[in-house]
């Protein structure tokens, strides 16, 4: 069980550390923050058959929105400890990010569902009796996060032990997770101009080539004998330009490297 003062100590919670969110999440949506009493409230209007669709979207924005923030834990002891309803947690498989959560009703209880894959996460809040269609996803974007999720897995921290497609596959998915995490400039903080270089030349081998672009150009900004960090500092405002740039090329990068490898 979640709890605010003992969480759970499984491998799966270990490695869904809490997460800084993005700048670029921020100017893509408007989160309403929510009390508890609000949260009480949208939970309730759904159990009473409210079909306002902005009472479920701000909900669930708000719950993904702290899970990125605060990590899975905080929010199912969020979840957990609301005062005026009781939520339990009543599935946590261990071989899958996946928690459910349900109300505490004899009548019209209502299932929360919390996914969360490094950098990706959703929710989902229905009525026990709805039928909830799991998210479909192209083959090659399963294949693209199964083989990046096996990576993290065996702890992997160096592309240059890796043979295709995994070395690919490992490079693309890191510049991804640090993207969404904390934008290019963490990225760059993080693995420094090697690594940067040969991700470039990842990007481009599968056709990735906007954001190939963006990547090269956040490079070229450091000085002579500046540090990743000192970069990071000094030029975050072409950065978090570069981070607009990015997101709004919007380029598949998990089917690109998959149609790439014939995985698709």
């Amino acid at each position: 069980m979640i709890g605010a003062e003992a969480p759970p100590t499984n491998a799966l919670w270990e490695r869904l550390q809490p997460r800084k969110i993005p700048e670029v999440w921020d100017k893509l949506y408007t989160v309403k923050t929510m009390s508890d009493t609000d949260i009480v409230d949208a939970l309730e209007a759904v159990r009473a058959g409210n079909d306002d669709v902005d009472i479920v979207s701000d909900l669930e924005l708000y719950l993904v929105d702290m899970l990125l923030a605060e990590g899975l834990t905080a929010v199912g002891a969020r979840l957990m400890n609301l005062e005026g309803m009781t939520i339990t947690l009543v599935d946590a498989p261990q071989d899958a990010p996946t928690m459910t959560f349900r109300t505490d009703h004899p009548d019209n209880a209502l299932t929360i569902m919390i996914y969360q894959v490094d950098d990706l996460a959703s929710a989902s809040i229905h009525p026990d009796d709805a039928e909830v269609p799991a998210p479909e996803y192209p083959a090659g974007h399963q294949w693209f996060y199964a083989t990046w999720e096996r990576l993290i897995d065996a702890h992997t921290t160096d592309a240059d032990d890796l043979e295709e497609p995994e070395r690919t596959v490992y490079l693309i998915a890191a510049f991804e997770a640090d993207l969404m995490n904390g934008g290019v400039g963490q990225f760059l903080s993080n693995v420094g101009g090697a690594q940067a270089d040969e991700t470039i030349k990842a990007l481009r081998s599968v056709g990735a080539t906007k954001t190939a672009a963006s990547l090269k150009k956040a490079v070229s900004l450091r000085r002579k004998n500046e540090s990743w960090d000192d970069l990071w500092e000094r030029a975050s405002r072409e950065l978090e330009k570069l981070d607009d740039k990015l997101m709004a090329d919007d380029e598949y990068l998990a089917m690109l490297t998959a149609e790439h490898f014939h995985e698709d």
